[in-house]
């Protein structure tokens, strides 16, 4: 798409888009740092209430075997999860005010020729990144949950198979979650 605007229009009115999208890339980036920051205080809880129990009960062998830090635990990958799907919510922020600055750029490439150092493609950046932070988030922030779940119904239900049956049900929904919304096929609404 071509600008049929003046030189010095173009650039007024791509000064003033670009600035407000500026700021809500940078509101979304920080809301995203912000939200990765609380999830992983959030991961940490059953390692303090591991410690406090073993601080107040020198002679228990494994924290584990309280049902308050199965709960602690059932809690926390709760929490965790909430915190993984806001996480994904506010990286699509980030894709989307992306594109939308990208989209911007091609339509003022020939008036302001940004494209020899700022990506032109309202296409990118791909909503699943398979080599970036997003892969590592979902892999750690995954797996720790799994375990936290697995240990904490375990431990409430003294069931190995219970807890197994249970963290599979929810990684599986956690995980078709995160690839539905994250598709770059699905059918986008005009």
């Amino acid at each position: 798409m071509t600008s049929d605007l003046p030189e010095t229009d173009a650039v007024d009115f791509a000064n003033t888009d670009f600035a407000g999208i500026h700021q809500q890339l940078a509101a979304a980036s920080s809301s995203f740092n912000t939200m990765l920051q609380i999830v992983i205080i959030l991961e940490g809880l059953p390692w303090l209430a591991a410690s406090a129990l073993l601080a107040k009960n020198a002679a228990l062998t494994s924290p584990f075997s309280d049902p308050l830090m199965a709960w602690v635990l059932c809690f926390s990958a709760f929490l965790g999860i909430v915190g993984y799907l806001i996480l994904v919510y506010n990286r699509l922020l980030v894709i989307y005010y992306a594109r939308a600055l990208n989209g911007y750029r091609a339509m003022f490439a020939k008036a302001l020729p940004v494209s020899k150092f700022l990506p032109i493609d309202p296409q990118k950046p791909r909503r699943r990144d398979s080599s970036g932070i997003m892969i590592l988030v979902v892999i750690a922030l995954g797996v720790t949950n799994a375990l936290y779940l697995f240990l904490g119904i375990w431990t409430l239900s003294g069931c190995p198979s219970a807890a197994v049956i249970s963290v599979t049900i929810a990684g599986a929904v956690v995980t078709i979650l995160y690839f539905g919304i994250t598709s770059d096929h699905r059918s986008q609404v005009n």
